[in-house]
This record gives C-alpha cells, structure tokens and sequence, in this order.
C-alpha cells in the first residue's frame, strides 16, 4: 500500500526536488513527470524535470510542445543544468523504472543523497538502488495510475492538458485497456475525464504514421508460431526500428485469435537488437525477458541485446522458448 505518509515527509523534508523517468520517454512516463512536478510545487518545493533524450517518439515530442505553447511554467533542464540546483538535502524522484541503467542519466545518482523511486515494472534481481522510499506495485496499468492516487490524496490541481497527457499513457500501456486493466485503472480514467482531459487532443497523442503503420505490417505478415499459441516476428535485416514499433507491433499480434504471447525483434541499430514481449498472462513474460538480459511485467516485458545477428537472437529466443511453453 502506498504510504502517502512517508511520501509527504519525504518530500518535505528536502531542499528540492529533481524528477525523472527512463531513456526513450513515452506518454505514460512524461505524463508522470508532469503530474509529479505539480504535486512537489503545490508542497512549495522548487522542483525541475531532468531529461536527457535528444529524440522523442511523436507522442511526448507532441505532448512538449504543447506544454510550451500553453506557457506552462514547468522548468525541464539536462543533467549539466541540474548539477546546479543539487545540495546534501535534494531528493530525485525515479518514475516509471526501477533501473539506473534505464534513467535519464545514471550520473544524477552519485551526485545525489536522497532517493525516491514510484514504478510498475517489476524489481528485477539487480536492483541497486538505495532509496528513502520506494513504491513499485507491478500490478498497476501504469505510472500514471499510481500518480493519479497521490493526485487525489492531495487535491492536487493539474492543468488539463496534463491529464490528456496521462490519460494517453494509460491507454498506451494497457494497450487500449486490453492489458493490466482493474476497477481501479477504468475509475483513475473517469477521473482524468473530470480533470479535463480532452479526448480529441489525445488523439494526436496517440496518431500513427502511415509508412511506419505500413512497415509493421510487413513485420506481422511474417509471424511465426510455437504450439499455435506463442508468435514470434522478426523485423526486417537492413531495417532499424523504434523501440515503439517492437512494442506496438507485439501489441497487435497478442490480438490474434489462439495466441497467448508474443514476441518481435528488430534492430535498434547496427550493433543493439531489441525484442518486445507481450502475454495475456498464462505465459510470464518477463521471465523469458529476464533470462536475455531484460525484465518488465509478466505480461509485458523487453530486452536489449548488443548483437547484429537477428537470427541468432531469434533461435535463441526460440531454445529458451522451447523449455517453457
């Protein structure tokens, strides 16, 4: 159970707060930031985003321009301006991974005393991180969905284009509401709703690109199928892939009749190869994950490989699937 208690305490108990989430941010994760960064202001904390990334998937590079074309007052900075903000007594919020490696920048954790770290992925055997308060509830949709409790605790006021923003990670992570879906994640929806989400503007959030579309098409054409219940899709040889579009296109393969997981790898570029895992939940993912290096949830899991060779990454996906289903 969250301890709105400590996580009150702890944030005042510090001078100010840095918040930031993993590499390659989505909707779910920035749409956590936001909402985060108004809960320490309304607590009178100065308080600055930390991203790092360069590139951003078209949703959250959307969900940025926005907030700017708003004038939202939210002060995002990288790693080398957060540098001047630290003291002994500032705390960093880690959202949506429970990962150094996976953070914004890994650096921001020597130079910093006081952790706090609110996730829904599950805490792999290497976690190292060591923290004043930690809240990882795989069971939840979403990071969104945990925040949006703290947001009620304390009649935080968000803007509504923030809860459009949140809103839209929650569809994204629960795939439409199709995957780690509660009472409570349809209630967190209806509430975001009230706050003022707007669904047209979510819309653009989530909008696709035709030839992207096209290509994960050519990709799902090509799935192949363990025990008629298992698919694996392997992405094209001279083709580098967003992590996004792995994601989405094992997303769209779970939707097939008879499967009860599935798998996609592709490259993320010349030497990396990553591959997304998805299950209705009668198949753990993130164990298969895990065993290649990765992790995530049961029914939705990834790893990151350094090799250029899909096909061996694809039979050894295909042997270790092989002692499991």
């Amino acid at each position: 159970m969250f301890d709105f208690n400590k996580f009150e305490e702890t944030i005042l108990g510090c001078s100010n707060v840095i918040i930031t989430a993993h590499k390659n941010l989505d909707l779910d994760a920035f749409g956590a930031l936001l909402s985060m960064y108004f809960i320490c202001e309304k607590m009178n904390k100065k308080v600055s985003i930390l991203i790092d990334d360069i590139e951003f998937e078209s949703g959250v590079e959307i969900a940025l321009k926005k907030i700017v074309n708003l004038n939202y007052k939210v002060d995002i900075e990288d790693y080398k301006n957060i540098l001047n903000y630290l003291d002994k007594d500032s705390l960093l919020i880690l959202l949506d991974t429970n990962k150094k490696t996976m953070s914004q920048n890994e650096k921001v954790f020597e130079a910093v005393k006081k952790v706090m770290v609110i996730d829904h992925h599950i805490k792999e055997e290497d976690y190292n991180i060591i923290s004043i308060y930690e809240y990882i509830n795989y069971k939840s949709s979403s990071t969104c969905e945990i925040i949006l409790d703290i947001i009620k605790r304390f009649n935080v006021v968000i803007p509504e284009y923030v809860a459009t923003v949140m809103l839209a990670g929650i569809i994204i992570d629960t795939n439409n509401f199709y995957l780690k879906t509660t009472k409570n994640t349809y209630y967190c929806a209806g509430y975001l709703k009230e706050l003022g989400a707007d669904i047209t503007e979510m819309q653009y959030l989530l909008k696709q690109d035709f030839n992207d579309y096209v290509d994960r098409q050519k990709v799902i054409e090509n799935t192949r199928f363990i025990n008629s219940n298992v698919a694996i899709s392997v992405g094209e040889e001279n083709k580098i892939y967003e992590n996004e579009e792995i994601a989405k296109m094992a997303d769209s393969i779970l939707l097939f009749k008879n499967v009860e997981a599935s798998f996609v790898i592709g490259k993320l570029d010349s030497n990396r190869i990553g591959i997304s895992a998805r299950s209705l939940g009668k198949i753990n993912v993130q164990e298969v994950m895990e065993k290649l290096g990765g992790g995530g949830h049961s029914t939705d899991a990834a790893t990151q490989i350094d090799s250029n060779n899909l096909n061996e990454v694809k039979e050894n996906l295909l042997n270790l699937l092989k002692s499991i289903v």
